[in-house]
C-alpha cells in the first residue's frame, strides 16, 4: 500500500510539474494576448474576404444594370429605332402582322405618329 501511494504521489507530482511549464498557467495574460491577436488576424482575413465578395457582387450587379439599361425600350428609341403598335396597342414584330389599310401607331423616342399602311413586304428568308 505504501508503494501504491508513492506511485500516485509521483504521478501527481509529474502532472503538476508538467502543468507548471504550461504558458497558460505561468503567464495567463500572454496567453490571452496571443488569442486576442489570433482573433484580430482572423477578423482581418474575414473582413478582406467579405470585401472581396461584396466587390464581386457590385461588379456583377453593375454589369447586369448595364445590360438592362441597354435593353430599355426608351434607350433603343433614342438610338433611332421605333416601335410599331396595332390599334390594340400590341407590338407589331413583322410585316405579316398587318395588312394594307390598317392603322398603326409608330412610337419614337420623342413622340409618336398615327399611320395608315399602304403597302407591306414580307421577306420570307428572314433578311431585309
Amino acid at each position: 500500500m505504501h508503494q501504491s501511494l508513492r506511485r500516485i504521489i509521483s504521478s501527481k507530482r509529474e502532472a503538476l510539474t508538467f502543468l507548471s511549464t504550461k504558458r497558460v498557467l505561468t503567464d495567463p495574460f500572454s496567453y490571452i494576448e496571443d488569442k486576442r491577436m489570433l482573433l484580430e488576424h482572423t477578423f482581418t482575413k474575414f473582413e478582406s474576404c467579405a470585401s472581396d465578395v461584396i466587390n464581386e457582387h457590385k461588379r456583377r450587379l453593375l454589369k447586369l444594370e448595364t445590360m438592362i439599361t441597354a435593353m430599355d425600350p426608351d434607350k433603343v428609341l433614342q438610338r433611332g429605332y421605333s416601335i410599331v403598335l396595332d390599334d390594340k396597342g400590341m407590338i407589331i414584330k413583322s410585316a405579316d402582322g398587318i395588312s394594307v389599310g390598317d392603322e398603326v401607331s409608330v412610337k419614337f423616342s420623342r413622340g409618336s405618329a398615327r399611320c395608315r399602311v399602304e403597302k407591306t413586304e414580307v421577306n420570307r428568308n428572314g433578311k431585309q
